[in-house]
């Protein structure tokens, strides 16, 4: 079985440990209605009005077969209108790729969370709500307003500049309830690293010794660099987490993925996690994977930000992936890199820089029409050298392994 959300290092101490993860080779999704050869394309993308006028970002997927309707996959993302707010928009479809091609509905696009009306006074988001990350929870007894749990960061005060994690519920995934914000995770106090903690993704560890909430977040030297590392926290209750590094250490925990951990391409920062455990039938815990964005040594033009992959047999000590390259690769690099423009004109929509995975792991064991055994990868991209105002939209590929 899987349990996925929305995300190496030694446990305490970052170090790149002995041995490597499998070597994944994604594909992603081309419209072949455009040209012969298929023009790498992205599946969601802003469409000019409403609250994602502008872009489209950040995607976290959470899938549920048991969905009537049969819009199994759902697709929660950033959403940035023309005026500069960010709010999280849903979008579903009983196809992995969202397209509206024969045999493919998508159900449903609308905005899920409002700053300006679901904060009501908490001011934790009144000014951006992002990054989500979206469980299913299919435990018995869970009460059916419970059944989507999301985990985002919120924004507030001037300009947006104080982070908090937010948790909130819902049934149906549009309707949501009851935001809390999280405690525990507070740079200085219980992260010994960054000024802001951001980008989480939670995975429900359903296990024979008790089930716990699994976070793995990046926290931003915003202060500083503006480099980011990836760390680590527990919770019973999806609302109290306590950040762990694995040492025996007592007070603010370190991370455990710092950069440099997969080679030269996350020499200056590793963030934006997003973590598939796989099970066995009795929900013994086999493997954690992990997907990542990682940014390069910082040039005029900035980083080029790519995304890598790591496994863990804990979620503490991660093993890079393998290849026979002194330096380990990204899995996933701006169409640019590697593909040339089949139109043969200018740079296409990934170009630039790729980021925020988001994964899921088809493990063939349970019901419904969508199991393949594949890895599935969404992403958001930028065109290269677009300039600040280059808009993000998201993407699709998948590895057979």
């Amino acid at each position: 079985m899987a349990a996925g959300g929305g995300g190496g290092g030694g446990g305490g101490g970052g170090t790149v440990v002995t041995g490597t993860s499998p070597v994944l080779n994604y594909s992603k999704f081309r419209d072949f209605s455009t040209v012969a050869t298929g023009d790498p394309r992205p599946i969601i993308e802003a469409d000019g009005t409403g609250f994602d006028a502008a872009e489209t970002d950040g995607p976290a997927v959470a899938v549920d077969k048991s969905r009537v309707d049969g819009d199994f996959f759902m697709m929660f993302y950033e959403a940035l209108d023309g005026v500069g707010t960010i709010s999280i928009g849903l979008v579903t479809s009983n196809e992995e790729d969202f397209q509206t091609t024969v045999g493919a509905t998508v159900i449903s696009r609308q905005r899920v969370i409002n700053p300006a009306v679901d904060d009501a006074g908490l001011n934790a988001f009144n000014v951006h709500a992002t990054d989500p990350t979206v469980i299913v929870d299919r435990r018995a007894g869970t009460p059916p307003g419970e059944r989507y749990k999301m985990w985002f960061e919120g924004r507030s005060g001037g300009g947006g500049t104080t982070s908090k994690i937010v948790y909130c519920e819902s049934g149906n995934g549009i309707n949501w309830t009851n935001f809390t914000v999280c405690n525990g995770l507070n740079p200085g106090t219980n992260v010994s690293f960054g000024s802001r903690v951001a980008d989480p993704t939670v995975i429900l560890d359903q296990n024979p010794a008790g089930d716990m909430y699994r976070m793995w977040f990046e926290a931003v030297d915003e202060t500083g660099d503006g480099s980011s590392r990836i760390g680590y926290a527990e919770s019973l209750g999806g609302t109290t987490w306590i950040v762990s590094d694995g040492a025996a250490t007592s007070g603010a925990a370190s991370a455990v993925i710092f950069p440099g951990f997969g080679g030269a391409f996350t020499n200056f920062s590793v963030g934006s996690p997003s973590v598939v455990l796989m099970e066995d039938a009795s929900d013994n815990n086999l493997i954690f994977h992990l997907w990542y964005t990682a940014g390069d040594v910082p040039t005029a033009s900035g980083t080029e930000d790519t995304i890598g992959y790591a496994t863990s047999a804990n979620g503490l000590t991660w093993l890079r992936e393998g290849t026979a390259n002194p330096f380990n690769l990204p899995v996933l690099k701006p169409t640019s890199d590697s593909v040339a423009d089949p139109t043969g004109g200018g740079f296409v929509w990934d170009s630039g820089d790729v980021r925020q995975p988001s994964a899921y792991i088809d493990d063939n064991n349970t019901p419904g029409t969508i199991a393949d055994d594949a890895y599935h990868l969404w992403w958001a991209a930028d065109i290269e050298n677009g300039g600040p105002n280059s808009p993000n939209s998201i993407g699709y590929a998948k590895d057979l392994p």
